[in-house]
């Protein structure tokens, strides 16, 4: 990126040559501190070793200086007790120390140390004290520069430890991002795209539109032009409507296009396996706040921003804020010496650290983004309201209903063709196509399925903001048991804040910096220089740029100013693309490859001619729009004939439903006005060929046919029996039978033997049942008699036997008894025969009794019998069910005075 202008009213983005002049003077007194860091720590180092030198003087054993062999070493009591050796000498009479001269300085660890060692190891504290004030002023000095940098850097939002998942930019309208390289445009791109990019979207959007469709230089789409029927029109929705004005009297339909809004999901704090530690690296994009931290206490506890913020090394603790909330290029520490070294910093790519709980990246969402240029050659980061802007426009150039989606993809439009709703581009004209050719032999069908894009969406605890250890809501907790830290994103404990130091040098290199205007050219941020924060420029070399990867979906709205990423670009270019059909798709680079329509030519008598090609929307319309004015022409022809015909032709009347025959066009109800009415009222159809008459037919028939049945009606007529009926012509349930004399009964012959109660009976069935009758009663007489004649004869044997032995003067008694007993036999007999006769007579009169079995009537009877001599009367009553299935009678008799009743039910099972 060029260097930016620099002034009170600059709006540029600052590359990384602007910020030299204040990277150079953070990273000298970084280097200062470093050097003097290393020397304090070889002068400790060396101290310790002296402090252990002269302990170890004292840790011999007690007893006499020896030497056990001339050159040997002198011994001072070897193997004797004692804990100390005192040379203490006597003054004035008092012990007191003595001391120990000619003392070498000591080499082994145990050496004794004399004073010249000791002067040595003096001298380098008393120069490094001096030093360590010296360093106090840097570090203050650091603090100042770092103060600056914060000013002007671009930071996430939130706390230090907050999860990295938004950026929001600080100018009052919007920051420009420059400089920003092409980012990956695909389903699953998180990289920022810039300004060229969404033109080339926006161009081939475009150019796909045809009818002079162009990028506007705010980077939406300049509605095209199309001329449907001699009618100019902007959008394709307005296109396709003037075709389907025109298809609708011929054919019909357009499909409607849903698509489906996917769900941002969030994730939590978890145990990172790879570091073997809690990570807060959110979303996979870097370090993240934990936020309501307690003060740690012991060495292993987790320390908070409060007790960093109490050190002496505030100018560190700033450091190491704006090193956890900045947006930083990408940066390889080659030298492992945790500064930022020449070379180690890739201008070309930075990447924003949202995550999620796993390491995995989630990206991150960069608020307050300013409009970014579109153009062909731009480089500049664009927002969700350009992307909005591009989506916004293309769906009214669509129209149909269409609308920009909350995830900035374009909501199906509803195009209603032959009262049909389709939902796309290719689905209208291949509809149109195909509708035209099925009418006149025209348009061929292009249909394409739209897929769903679904879209995750980061949430965030709005609560806390921050991984929180608020525990159950009492207050900061501590986070005990914390390990030592050893990269760059692990916590750090109470014991590693003792030793923290670092510089603002790497941080300085590797951040992305708002524009401001640094009057004295020395690339720091001097009192009195103002920031200007609608404009932040990446510091990628040359035109390509820098890549802003892992940036997470911005919103898509009017309104909006995050900045959108390759895969939203992605999802709104194969929207588009869907909508269009015709084989649209997406290119390497993000651009549309055009649409391919085959759509039949159609001459004006209607035949199909060659398949033509069309690549873009508006050369296609123009090719139907052709095709169905030779369409228009045909079907004018074809009115006209019809106008000529209709007058004479069979047509159907809508008001009476069926096909009339009235001439000219009279007569109620027809749909079709008549053109000069020549005739009204009822005509004949002529010349109608007999039509087939079986089960099947649907022939119409003439009047000889319909002669030739009524000549058979009136035939059967004369010949069937009839119901005898009401005075009002309604039917009884009387049959009379009549036959060529109407004053002789008919008889009935060949007629089945009757089932059912109300079923009539022949002759043989009442035969058979009178004999059978006459037997039972026969019968039942017979064995009356019997019983009586026996129970006689009984009574008389035992009458006789009881008297034989006494037949003196009673012999005549006996006779008289005698015959008084075959008297009495006698009548009892005729008796008998009497009321067997009288049975029979019931029988007879009972089974002449006939009910009407319709269900739900009720019925009575009579009749009469006589047998031999003796005759009976029998009546009664009968009952069908509404079903039929039950019937129900009972049944009265009489004879010779004597009167018996009978009742039966019956049912039908099957």
């Amino acid at each position: 990126m060029a260097a930016g202008r620099i002034s009170k009213t600059s709006t540029d983005g600052i590359n990384g040559s602007q910020l030299f002049a204040t990277n150079s003077a953070v990273g000298t007194l970084g280097d200062r501190v470093t050097a003097n860091e290393t020397a304090i720590n070889k002068n400790t180092g060396d101290i310790t070793t002296n402090t252990s030198n002269i302990a170890n003087i004292t840790n011999g054993k007690a007893g006499l200086v020896q030497q056990a062999l001339p050159g040997a070493n002198i011994t001072v009591a070897e193997g004797l007790d004692g804990a100390a050796v005192d040379i203490a000498g006597t003054t004035a009479g008092k012990k007191g120390p003595r001391r120990l001269i000619n003392l070498d300085a000591g080499v082994d660890a145990t050496d004794a140390v004399n004073v010249g060692q000791l002067t040595t190891v003096d001298n380098k504290v008393t120069g490094h004290e001096t030093r360590i004030t010296k360093n106090e002023g840097n570090i203050t000095s650091i603090t100042n520069n770092v103060g600056n940098l914060t000013d002007r850097a671009v930071q996430y939002d939130g706390k230090i430890g907050d999860p990295k998942t938004r950026i929001t930019l600080l100018g009052a309208g919007g920051t420009t991002i420059g400089n920003l390289a092409n980012g990956k445009i695909a389903i699953d791109s998180l990289e920022a795209v810039n300004g060229s990019q969404l033109y080339g979207v926006s161009n081939s959007t475009a150019t796909i539109l045809g009818g002079g469709a162009a990028v506007n230089p705010d980077g939406t789409v300049k509605s095209p032009t199309y001329t449907i029927q001699n009618t100019t029109v902007n959008t394709v929705e307005a296109a396709l409507r003037g075709l389907d004005t025109q298809v609708t009297t011929n054919t019909g339909a357009i499909n409607t296009i849903n698509t489906n809004i996917g769900n941002l999901k969030n994730d939590a704090l978890l145990w990172d396996a790879t570091t073997n530690a809690f990570s807060a690296n959110h979303g996979g994009a870097g370090p993240n706040k934990i936020a309501n931290v307690k003060a740690g206490e012991n060495d292993t506890d987790a320390v908070n921003v409060g007790q960093l913020s109490g050190l002496k090394d505030v100018g560190t603790a700033a450091v190491k804020s704006l090193a956890d909330r900045s947006l930083q290029y990408s940066w390889t520490d080659t030298n492992n010496n945790s500064l930022v070294d020449q070379g180690e910093v890739d201008y070309t790519k930075s990447k924003l650290r949202g995550q999620d709980s796993s390491g995995k990246d989630v990206g991150t969402t960069i608020g307050n983004l300013a409009n970014g240029k579109i153009a062909i050659d731009s480089l500049e980061a664009v927002n969700g309201s350009q992307l909005f802007g591009v989506s916004n426009s293309t769906a009214t150039i669509l129209g149909g209903g269409a609308a920009v989606n909350p995830d900035g993809t374009i909501k199906s439009p509803t195009y209603t063709i032959q009262t049909k709703d389709v939902h796309t581009v290719a689905e209208a004209l291949g509809h149109l196509d195909t509708q035209v050719t099925t009418n006149t032999g025209a348009i061929t069908t292009i249909n394409t399925n739209i897929g769903n894009l679904k879209n995750d969406a980061l949430l965030w605890d709005a609560t806390t903001n921050a991984f929180s250890a608020n525990h159950g809501g009492s207050g900061p907790n501590k986070i005990a048991n914390v390990k030592d830290g050893e990269n760059d994103t692990d916590a750090v404990n109470f014991g590693q804040l003792r030793g923290l130091a670092t510089t603002g040098k790497s941080l300085g290199d590797v951040a992305v910096k708002y524009a401001w205007d640094d009057k004295n050219g020395n690339g720091e941020l001097d009192p009195g220089e103002i920031v200007d924060y609608s404009k932040i420029k990446l510091a990628g070399a040359g035109a390509t740029g820098t890549v802003i990867s892992n940036l997470a979906n911005g919103r898509v709205a009017i309104d909006s100013l995050d900045a959108v990423n390759g895969s939203q670009l992605w999802s709104t270019s194969n929207s588009f693309a869907t909508f269009l059909g015709g084989g649209t798709a997406i290119s390497g680079g993000g651009l549309l490859k055009g649409p391919t329509y085959n759509i039949a030519s159609i001459a004006g008598d209607g035949t199909t001619g060659a398949v033509n090609v069309f690549t873009n929307v508006g050369d296609a319309l123009g090719g139907l729009n052709s095709n169905i004015t030779n369409v228009n022409d045909l079907v004018t022809n074809l009115n006209t004939r019809f106008e000529a015909s209709r007058l004479d032709a069979l047509r159907w009347d809508e008001g009476k439903k069926s096909f009339t025959a009235v001439h000219g066009g009279g007569g109620g109800g027809t749909k079709i006005a008549p053109v000069n009415p020549v005739a009204s009222g009822t005509n004949k159809i002529t010349d109608l060929q007999a039509g087939d008459v079986n089960p099947t037919s649907t022939d119409a028939v003439n009047g000889s046919q319909l002669h030739d049945t009524n000549q058979k009606i009136a035939v059967l007529d004369e010949n069937a029996v009839k119901y005898k009926l009401n005075p009002d012509g309604s039917k009884t349930n009387e049959v009379s039978l009549q036959g060529a004399d109407p004053n002789a009964p008919v008889l009935i012959s060949n007629l089945q033997a009757g089932k059912a109660d109300n079923d009539a009976v022949n002759v043989r069935q009442l035969k058979a049942e009178t004999a059978n009758l006459g037997n039972v009663y026969l019968d039942q007489s017979k064995a009356y008699t019997n019983t009586v004649t026996a129970s006689t004869l009984n009574q008389s044997t035992s009458y006789t036997d009881s008297k034989i032995t006494n037949v003196n003067g009673r012999i005549d008694k006996l006779t008289t008894d005698v015959n008084d007993g075959f008297a009495r036999l006698s009548s009892d007999i005729g008796v008998a025969r009497k009321e067997a006769y009288q049975a029979a007579a019931i029988g007879l009169a009972a089974s002449s009794l006939r009910y009407d079995s319709t269900p739900g009537k009720l019925s009575v009877a009579m009749g009469g019998g006589v047998w031999r001599d003796q005759a009976a009367m029998a009546f009664g009553a009968g009952y069908t069910s509404e079903s039929g299935k039950v019937r129900a009678n009972v049944t009265g008799a009489a004879s010779d005075g004597q009167v018996g009743v009978g009742a039966g039910v019956s049912f039908t099972l099957n």
